[in-house]
């Protein structure tokens, strides 16, 4: 069975979980340790130590951290991360360096247009619910309220109920990237003629509604989003 792990969404104290479910991917930050996908837990620590400084508590919970995200996460393995009320759930593939975005955030590249920048240290992402964090059950609530930047619940994957979430014809010797067919093409929900990309936008649209400032629009988003997920998942 896979392992389970929650992630935070804040990589270099900027809040990412949308760019996480739109682009497909997750990351935990900490540019300019250059490729971590040789690395043991000990090498981490050096490179955390030369780059940022890091001594003592710090230098082993961050490199904790890190060496969670890039070696004991493997591929298969369920991921939740939280977007407000609700809970994305996903299947993970391989740990993948991008050197392109091994730079920290500054004024002159926190723009919109380089948005991954500081996101070097990724693994793609299956997203296979988006669910209100309500519907999971006790144990997994405190789980995902976990304030670590990443941790494993120590559960069994049983325990966690999250079997009822993931598709049901999805298969564990599957590529992730052919896990993406159905999804992002031009297949058809013949019963409401949209796209599924179309679905995605509008879910997409009503999640950052959330965010927005008149609280009168955030309020109309979450009793949509809310009536929504009685009968199914979005």
């Amino acid at each position: 069975m896979p392992n389970i792990f929650q992630l935070k969404t804040r990589p270099q104290g900027i809040e990412r979980g949308y760019l996480f479910h739109t682009d497909d991917f997750i990351s935990i930050g900490w540019p300019n340790l250059g490729d971590l996908s040789t690395c043991t837990r000990e090498d981490i620590r050096n490179r955390l130590h030369k780059a940022y400084g890091y001594e003592g508590q710090p230098l082993g919970s961050h490199a904790g951290s890190i060496n969670i995200f890039v070696n004991d996460v493997q591929e298969q393995d369920i991921v939740l991360i939280k977007l407000g009320i609700l809970v994305c759930i996903g299947v993970v593939g391989p740990y993948k360096y991008i050197g392109e975005y091994d730079d920290v955030v500054g004024e002159e590249n926190i723009g919109d247009s380089i948005p991954k920048i500081g996101l070097c240290h990724q693994r793609k992402i299956l997203w296979t619910s988006m669910i209100p964090a309500n519907r999971l059950n006790e144990v997994m609530r405190n789980f995902i309220n976990n304030k670590k930047v990443i941790s494993k619940f120590r559960g069994t994957f049983e325990e966690s109920e999250l079997e009822q979430f993931i598709y049901k014809d999805y298969k564990e010797d599957d590529e992730l990237d052919d896990m993406h067919e159905g999804q992002n093409g031009d297949s058809r929900d013949t019963t409401l003629n949209f796209t599924i990309t179309d679905l995605q936008k509008a879910k997409q649209t009503l999640i950052n509604l959330l965010d927005e400032a008149d609280p009168n629009i955030r309020l109309k988003a979450s009793t949509i989003i809310i009536n929504l997920f009685r009968e199914e998942e979005i």
